[in-house]
């Protein structure tokens, strides 16, 4: 994204042309609650970052003992520059932690799935909710791992730091096409295993005796198209 700004009026910005974005609250940084919020700093800030598509395809599937959700995000910019995505989810601060991080075939320095229980004791012991998060596919090269990261961010108003804390992974690639995989579960429950085959698109899941298997296509708008085989 960038951004083009306009002054609001009756602030010094207009005449002084040594101000730099900073003082104009154009962030760069996704740990900021305000990074795309049209009025910072006394600027009106207008978002310029044109986009060739962006898709996002959510799948929830019945299955026993419990069911899963399959989250497909399909990005675009241009057809000539690589670029880095970053895919991730808001946690609430100090309430969850990673329970598990599994090391990924393919990168074994990387991981491609946590599962994230109540921080603390209230989240110890059997029967306690558990969710995984599985990273079955992307594109390009994976820069950062999936990981729950949390950071001190401090806000423009006011210069207090406030906690953030997100569930991240971060791509360099022409295009983002992440799939993901969710399921939620209590401690002591057997996990479902996952196949992806990237070349068939096919992707196979198993909880106990139940297999399914799930169609990945698709279209001419470049939007990810998910079936059951």
């Amino acid at each position: 994204y960038t951004y083009e700004s306009t002054c609001l009026g009756g602030t010094k910005c207009v005449d002084n042309p040594g101000f730099k974005s900073k003082d104009f609250g154009l962030k760069t940084d996704m740990f900021y609650q305000d990074w795309m919020e049209e009025d910072v700093g006394y600027r009106l800030l207008t978002l310029r970052n044109p986009m060739k598509y962006a898709h996002r395809t959510v799948n929830l599937v019945r299955s026993k003992p419990h069911p899963f959700t399959l989250v497909t995000d399909d990005y675009k910019k241009d057809d000539e520059d690589s670029h880095k995505w970053t895919w991730y989810v808001n946690l609430p601060n100090g309430r969850f932690q990673t329970y598990l991080d599994v090391t990924m075939e393919a990168e074994s320095s990387k991981t491609h799935e946590v599962i994230l229980r109540r921080a603390g004791s209230a989240g110890e012991g059997k029967g306690k909710p558990r969710l995984l998060v599985r990273m079955l596919d992307w594109e390009g090269s994976v820069e950062s791992a999936l990981a729950v990261v949390s950071k001190n961010v401090k806000e423009m108003r006011g210069g207090s730091s406030m906690p953030l804390t997100r569930l991240m992974v971060t791509t360099e690639g022409k295009s983002a096409r992440f799939k993901f995989f969710f399921y939620a579960f209590r401690q002591g429950d057997a996990l479902p295993s996952t196949d992806y085959n990237r070349a068939s698109g096919m992707l196979t899941v198993g909880l106990g005796d139940e297999t399914r298997k799930i169609k990945y296509s698709m279209d001419a708008s470049g939007r990810t198209i998910v079936t059951e085989a």
